[in-house]
């Protein structure tokens, strides 16, 4: 055998596919197309890739304003869901959230809203702060938030420790105000079950002799809405529907 072939190889071939981040970005159009047919409210605009990868902004009657900020996970995995109790998404999300808390209470309500297209178990962490209520609960998801990031930063191999780090710092009275406001939808996040994009094509209500192009007509309305986006983000301007 040549002396060359017998070289070790430096490293184990990269993998440079793109395939399940285009995925989960298509994922963010599908969930903002299904809340701009999900919700009856006349003043409001979504946006992608704006306050948040889908934000929802209501102006009431009153001239007071709802924000509703969404985080979304897609995944092609066969088992688990990307919200576990230790991954860098869970963390890094509340983070982010915690560092605007001050400029976020400008509005009426906030709306904190984590979004997956599979199912989180109840024993899950993030199971436990959205199902937090009572102030009781609110108090008791406050501490098992703290006793998690401890258990993070334990862990010298985490990618999520400057994440979990950061979180800890923050005082109860906003740990409180966040887990108050937090919402999980898995399952794709809507009430029907279906996934966003069924879901919206039977929110057209399209005749029964315009049913069979409920496919064309989604595609056609995702299309704009990606070329839309484009045009805004070369311009360096928002997107907002």
């Amino acid at each position: 055998m040549d002396e060359e072939d017998q070289k070790p190889q430096v490293e184990k071939p990269i993998n440079t596919g793109a395939a399940p981040t285009i995925v989960a970005f298509t994922f963010q159009f599908d969930r903002a197309l299904n809340e701009l047919f999900s919700s009856g409210a006349p003043d409001r605009q979504v946006g992608i890739e704006t306050l948040d990868d889908v934000a929802e902004l209501v102006t009431n009657a009153d001239g007071t304003v709802v924000a509703k900020l969404e985080q979304d996970a897609n995944t092609v995995q066969a088992s688990g869901h990307p919200y576990q109790n230790s991954s860098r998404k869970l963390w890094h999300t509340l983070r982010v959230w915690l560092s605007h808390l001050a400029d976020l209470k400008q509005y009426a309500e906030t709306e904190f809203r984590l979004v997956t297209n599979v199912s989180v178990p109840s024993g899950s962490l993030v199971r436990r702060l959205a199902d937090a209520v009572s102030v009781t609960e609110v108090k008791t998801a406050v501490a098992a938030l703290r006793q998690q990031a401890t258990e993070v930063l334990a862990n010298e191999k985490s990618t999520a420790s400057k994440e979990a780090s950061f979180v800890i710092q923050y005082a109860d009275e906003d740990l409180a105000y966040l887990i108050r406001c937090l919402k999980l939808s898995d399952n794709g996040g809507t009430a029907s079950g279906m996934p966003p994009r069924e879901d919206t094509i039977q929110r057209f209500l399209l005749p029964s002799g315009l049913a069979a192009q409920g496919d064309d007509i989604y595609h056609h309305i995702l299309g704009v809405a990606v070329h839309r986006c484009r045009l805004a983000w070369e311009k360096g301007e928002a997107a907002w529907f």
